[in-house]
């Protein structure tokens, strides 16, 4: 059926998208990627680009997306569901670290204050 192979090639591309897209995310435990360095990594983006590549010729070769794995070519409202994921992902995991960071910095105040009184 075409509902079949259009939610299969929507959850691959939102998967890969997300999967691709995390190694922005993994490059600092508590930097978030907007800022810092990551731009100047240019064999991240290279690798990333060649991923996009990959996942459009999965998605759009008529072969290899019929017959390998079996779906089929994605809409544009297909892939707006798959970028809003991949949106909806990167601002979670931005304030997840936002928060991560917040306790960090509590837990150093704390620890500074009994070092503090311990003195």
């Amino acid at each position: 059926k075409r509902e079949d192979k259009v939610g299969k090639v929507v959850s691959f591309a939102t998967l890969t998208l997300l999967a691709i897209f995390n190694a922005y995310n993994c490059r600092h435990p508590y930097r978030s990627f907007l800022r810092g360095r990551v731009w100047r990594s240019w064999p991240l983006h290279l690798a990333v680009l060649f991923c996009i590549g990959a996942l459009a010729f999965a998605v759009y070769v008529p072969w290899v997306n019929t017959q390998v794995f079996h779906h089929t070519t994605m809409n544009w409202d297909e892939w707006l569901f798959a970028v809003a994921a991949l949106i909806v992902f990167v601002v979670v995991s931005e304030i997840y670290k936002f928060g991560k960071n917040q306790l960090r910095k509590i837990v150093r105040r704390i620890k500074e204050s009994k070092a503090a009184v311990q003195a």
